[in-house]
């Protein structure tokens, strides 16, 4: 595919690159997008759409570098959770190169901090359960590690989370969700879609993949949630 746009990295004259797998609408509206700009939302990470550039150029890395693209593709996939078939292609180069993957597992295998434990039980405490025939969505309100909290969430019992961050000091806040495969392959929700929609309302933008994605608005909350918990319904009660 890179091939077809005819990339010679020895032609590019800007400082600045933007390549990302999330198209964030509000962020690139009036930003031209030439041949350099590279979003493609095909990819289950952008540190995958650096490594096939550097794959298609030839450019050799060295074990500090793999290890390092090792540990953004499983950060980005969730350990592969998100991951496709060329996912696993392209991790499987780097350990044709050289990946000692043990090392990556010890390197991301952290603690949890305490702080972040105290988050996951609040939202936990917090969570609020709708019920849409026999899917089940959860909301609920956490200052931090919000993903975290998605993810621990689903891992309880969830199809879908919702997880609200409101600001203590203005009308800004952040929303993160995840979706279990379940609910994507039955109902084809798409949260990344979902999120990047509710731009208009919330006046600011986000994004992400089917089953993960996070938004980041300027005001009107209730009007932004009443409109995700409208496309949850219409989607999960589809016949």
């Amino acid at each position: 595919r890179f091939k077809e746009l005819n990339l010679n990295y020895r032609d590019i004259k800007s400082n600045l690159i933007y390549i990302d797998h999330h198209r964030k609408g509000n962020n690139l509206k009036n930003k031209p997008l030439d041949k350099y700009n590279i979003i493609m939302d095909n990819y289950t990470s952008a540190s995958e759409i650096i490594l096939d550039i550097i794959r298609l150029f030839n450019i050799k890395l060295n074990k500090c570098i793999l290890h390092l693209f090792a540990a953004a593709i499983l950060t980005d996939t969730g350990n592969f959770k998100y991951a496709t078939n060329e996912t696993f292609s392209r991790f499987n180069f780097l350990l044709q190169k050289g990946l000692d993957y043990k090392i990556i597992l010890g390197i991301l295998k952290l603690e949890v901090d305490v702080s972040e434990k105290i988050a996951k039980i609040k939202g936990s405490q917090r969570s609020k359960l709708i019920r849409y025939g026999d899917w089940l969505v959860c909301k609920t309100q956490v200052s931090n590690y919000e993903s975290s909290v998605a993810t621990s969430l689903i891992s309880l019992g969830y199809d879908i989370v919702l997880v609200i961050s409101p600001s203590k000091k203005s009308d800004a806040f952040r929303i993160t969700a995840r979706a279990n495969q379940k609910v994507i392959n039955k109902t084809g929700i798409h949260l990344g879609d979902l999120f990047n929609s509710i731009s208009e309302i919330s006046l600011g933008n986000g994004g992400g993949h089917n089953g993960a994605a996070s938004h980041v608005g300027k005001k009107n909350l209730d009007a932004t949630i009443k409109k995700i918990f409208g496309y949850f319904e219409k989607r999960l009660l589809e016949k």
